[in-house]
């Protein structure tokens, strides 16, 4: 049997609150107070799934961790995911002041959270090398800042959270690192469900849906009008094109080409030959430019001489940023027209487009003159079609393909729009209380036709409905929602379902929360 979800169009009154409010409830009590700030509250609602992403990925300053007695830490390999009882990650490989250990890593929320679990079966292995925690609660004496704690054992300790930038760590964050399980079992919010909780299901799943939009436009809450809301604006366009395996890279790579220093680059250039400038800029910082092209074609040679012909015309722009490096840059697992360097490519052709006037503006305009019903539901806006050297290539240097390819697909458009544009357009109308704004951005988002497919929207649907069950949907709105239910109380490990408040969340009434 499947189950459909479908909402055509909206509640008209803009977007709700009610799972935000839910959420609130569940996630937030019984934290700890004592120590306040803008970090802390920022940290205190992302769950112990996103920060094992975050290790993962390497989503910090890895250059400059240190542990909380101040040894450095070099992170050569963060493990694998382990999906049963046990350690986080096994086969970790990291450096502690030099000196190399490999084996477990635990990752948790808060540091006393080991004290809270430690007596759960399987929670510590004999062969743990590193714990892993985002928020500081230790008690202030020596015994627990050198690391001798639980078990008399000195295993090193990192405070991650000192090493994020928290702007990253919208709790509506990505979890694409997460792994997924091809049928995993019916969960204890399946348990719950009968079906006179359907119809509640369906709206808290689209409140779900508009709580993790109000959760991502929260990046822009505090950007100054100008200057750092284009950079801001700037770094989500990149962040966004670069798929799970490159986003940090593509968001380092926005950091270090800063508008500042691209705008002299891009004005001072004949606007027939700016994408290639631009181009030349990025491979050039990326670290993804050749050194050397012998054995490469022809053709590879040119483009490859006019992008370093043009650098040192720029490169002064860029002398004080050191470059990444290629070997950052991941090419496996990603189909080859999905390659950074096709995506570095479709970038300046984006650029081009709205460098002039600004990114604020452009989507001002969009906003205007988009309607809900219309078929393509702007996924022009970042379109870029087959040009240039990678319109037939994946690499520099690799054969031709059959036929050009697009740079920027239709479905990654749209997937910019949910991820960047209408976030930043909701909280532009929240700080000029513009309700017109709002409601017509719900208005969109509630009929947006769902982007690309994810994964574990299907491992959450095998928990609420059991195997061979699925939940249709059209709308990305409930695919954002089933997203965020996700992220905020699934587990991939069976034992999560123990420690689930979803079940007691479907078991409500929705006006307890109102």
């Amino acid at each position: 049997m499947d189950y459909l979800l479908t909402d055509a169009h909206g509640d008209g009154r803009g977007f709700s609150k009610l799972y935000l409010n839910i959420r609130e409830r569940f996630l937030a009590s019984g934290q700890d107070d004592r120590a306040g700030g803008s970090t802390r509250q920022t940290f205190s609602l992302i769950n112990e799934k996103s920060i094992k992403v975050i290790w993962y990925e390497k989503r910090y300053n890895a250059d400059a961790l240190l542990t909380v007695d101040g040894k450095k830490i070099s992170v050569e390999n963060p493990g694998e995911w382990n999906l049963g009882p046990g350690p986080d990650f096994t086969g970790a490989e990291i450096k502690i002041d030099g000196r190399r250990f490999s084996g477990d890593i635990e990752v948790h929320g808060r540091h006393s959270d080991w004290q809270r679990r430690r007596s759960g079966a399987g929670h510590e292995s004999g062969n743990t090398v590193l714990r892993v925690f985002l928020i500081d609660d230790r008690p202030k004496t020596s015994a627990w800042l050198s690391g001798q704690f639980f078990r008399k054992k000195n295993i090193p300790q990192l405070c991650l959270g000192e090493f994020i930038n928290p702007e990253i760590m919208s709790p509506a964050g990505d979890i694409g690192g997460y792994p997924c399980v091809k049928r995993p079992a019916r969960g204890g919010c399946g348990d719950s469900l009968t079906s006179t909780r359907y119809d509640y299901l369906f709206r808290l799943i689209n409140s779900a849906g508009d709580g993790r939009m109000w959760l991502k436009s929260r990046r822009y809450a505090l950007k100054k009008p100008g200057a750092e809301t284009e950079q801001s604006l700037y770094e989500a366009v990149c962040e966004s094109l670069g798929y799970k395996a490159n986003k940090q890279q593509m968001l380092s790579l926005a950091k270090k080409v800063a508008l500042k220093k691209l705008k002299p680059v891009f004005f001072r250039t004949d606007p027939a030959q700016r994408a290639i400038a631009l181009q030349s800029v990025f491979f050039n910082m990326a670290g993804l430019l050749p050194e050397r092209t012998d054995g490469f074609d022809e053709e590879t040679k040119i483009y490859a001489g006019q992008l370093g012909k043009i650098w040192e015309e720029n490169r002064h722009f860029f002398n004080d940023v050191p470059p990444l490096k290629k070997e950052e840059w991941c090419f496996g697992r990603i189909r080859p027209v999905g390659y950074p360097t096709r995506r570095i490519a479709g970038l300046s052709y984006i650029l081009c487009n709205f460098l002039a006037n600004g990114f604020e503006r452009a989507f001002l305009k969009w906003a205007e003159t988009l309607t809900p019903g219309e078929k393509t539901h702007g996924e022009k806006i970042f379109f870029v079609t087959g040009r240039g050297y990678f319109a037939s290539r994946t690499k520099f240097g690799s054969s031709p393909m059959a036929r050009p390819s697009v740079l920027i697909g239709a479905d990654r458009s749209r997937t910019m729009i949910v991820n960047v544009v209408i976030p930043y357009l909701l909280q532009h109308a929240l700080k000029r209380r513009d309700a017109r704004l709002e409601k017509a951005l719900s208005e969109l988002y509630a009929c947006f036709p769902q982007t690309e497919e994810n994964m574990h929207v299907k491992m959450f649907s095998n928990r609420l409905f059991g195997n061979g069950r699925k939940m249709r949907f059209r709308e990305e709105r409930v695919q954002q929602g089933l997203i965020q239910m996700f992220s905020d109380f699934c587990d991939v490990r069976v034992d999560g379902c123990r420690r689930c408040a979803l079940p007691h969340i479907i078991r409500f009434s929705p006006q307890e929360f109102l």
